[in-house]
């Protein structure tokens, strides 16, 4: 992957991007606000990695019960809602 930037000449940056960043370290990524944005974005993308096992296998158990005509609970309680 390359840096997604142009230089003057218009031609494209041949730097690699900072991570978590779509732009090299000259093109505006050590900029504090960019550091920031693609510091927050390596953390979501690790969260989406660690629970991602888990949001299938609720995904697969949904599609069971669905299959099977079960009806299928949203919430607990007074306030569970049923999907059609």
């Amino acid at each position: 992957m390359q840096c997604g930037a142009k230089t003057r000449d218009g031609d494209p940056s041949n730097n690699p991007p900072m991570r978590g960043s779509c732009r090299c370290r000259m093109h505006a990524a050590a900029a504090p606000a960019a550091r920031r944005a693609a510091a927050r974005r390596l953390v979501e993308a690790k969260i989406r990695a660690a629970t991602a096992p888990a949001m299938a296998e609720r995904q697969r158990q949904l599609d069971e019960l669905e299959a099977a005509g079960e009806p299928v609970y949203l919430g607990a309680g007074a306030d569970a809602q049923v999907l059609p």
